[in-house]
């Protein structure tokens, strides 16, 4: 009776472990836009907050015309997924947070997107970097 019950209590606890793993996402080596990423209609932006890691300022931008550049300027940025899909929590610059009214919709780093690790071409940086400086 014990033995039963040891096996049972082991096969329990290794369905609860295996419950528990997140499946890691699989891309494709090939550039991306943002909009193409967080899968949302970024014309429906009204609110971005932005982080700095050099300074940890923290900027809230609503002014609907910086948000269209802004967007717009996405829309020609690409996300390169990194071969080397190593985990560095320090190598970021910015972190933004998107918003449709006071809902949360999407949150990203320039190098890492819904657990994938990217290099941003100049285009993503220098638009992020004048959102943040607007």
């Amino acid at each position: 009776m014990r033995k039963l019950l040891i096996i049972l209590l082991t096969l329990f606890i290794l369905a609860l472990t295996a419950c528990g793993q997140k499946e890691q996402r699989t891309i494709e080596l090939q550039p991306y836009t943002l909009a193409e990423l967080s899968k949302i209609d970024l014309t429906k932006i009204s609110k971005i907050t932005i982080n700095s890691n050099e300074t940890g300022e923290k900027k809230t931008i609503t002014d609907k015309t910086v948000i269209k550049t802004w967007v717009e300027n996405m829309n020609v940025a690409y996300f390169i997924p990194d071969v080397v899909q190593e985990k560095n929590t320090t190598d970021w610059t910015y972190d933004l947070t998107l918003y449709e009214g006071n809902k949360k919709v999407f949150h990203f780093l320039p190098n890492y997107i819904d657990d994938i690790y990217f290099k941003p071409d100049e285009k993503v940086m220098k638009s992020i970097e004048d959102l943040y400086n607007s």
